[in-house]
Parts: C-alpha cells; sequence; structure tokens
C-alpha cells in the first residue's frame, strides 16, 4: 500500500524544517532569517524552526540579486512539499518516496536528503538541486 498524502503535525513539519535547515539543503542553499519555536532564559533562540530564507547560493554568489530559487520555507511549505510528493505532484524516484514512507512510519526518522526534497517539492513545485 503506497502513502499518497499525510497531515502533518506543526511540530513534525518544524522538525523536517529544521533537519533541512542543519544539513539537508546546506550544499545548495544560503539560509537566512531563521525563526526558532522558542527563546531561553538569556534571549537565545532556540528549539525547532518556523521558517527561514532558503536561496541559491551560487545564484547569490554570481550577484544575482533575486534569484529563481529563492523562497521563504515555513511549516505549511513543509507540509505542502511532502503532500506533493506522496500526491506524485512532483516526480521523484521511487526509492527517494519510499525513504520518505519509511520515515513517516517509523516516528518520522526523516533523513537530511529526504528533508531537503521535501523543501524543494514545496517551495519550487520541483527538484531543482541534487
Amino acid at each position: 500500500m503506497r502513502i499518497t498524502s499525510v497531515e502533518l503535525t506543526d511540530q513534525e513539519a518544524s522538525d523536517i524544517l529544521s533537519t533541512a535547515i542543519e544539513g539537508g539543503s546546506t550544499y545548495w542553499a544560503d539560509i537566512e532569517d531563521r525563526v526558532r519555536a522558542g527563546i531561553n532564559h538569556d534571549g537565545v533562540s532556540t528549539g525547532s524552526y518556523l521558517s527561514a530564507r532558503f536561496t541559491d547560493a551560487e545564484a547569490e554568489a554570481d550577484g544575482d540579486e533575486d534569484p529563481e530559487h529563492s523562497d521563504t520555507v515555513d511549516i505549511d511549505t513543509i507540509k505542502t512539499g511532502i503532500n506533493n510528493l506522496l500526491g506524485g505532484k512532483v516526480e521523484v524516484g521511487d526509492w527517494v518516496l519510499g525513504e520518505i514512507s519509511a520515515g513517516l512510519l517509523n516516528d518520522m526518522d526523516i533523513d537530511a536528503g529526504c528533508a531537503d526534497v521535501i523543501v524543494q517539492a514545496g517551495a519550487f513545485g520541483s527538484i531543482v538541486f541534487g
């Protein structure tokens, strides 16, 4: 049986976004304007991420002031991305869908590579990098 959609909690989506920010998307993206879920007693942001701006690092390095592949990604983007993938709106290899489905069934164990694919599917409607 194939999973074709899923209703993520905000925390689950935030965890996937955090995985992408902390390693999954860093090979192509400059990640700025990060917003976290909490603030500790010293006023430092803590916890999972709620949003961040992902920008094509290569285009930015080439002086492009408005890169085509730049977007603010938030938990709704993650929810859209995962359902775009599962519903077949964004094409990826069967092994990617298998990894994502297995992660969903295994206590949300989504790895960095899959988190990156989910970000791109939600932000760009296709897999542009990787």
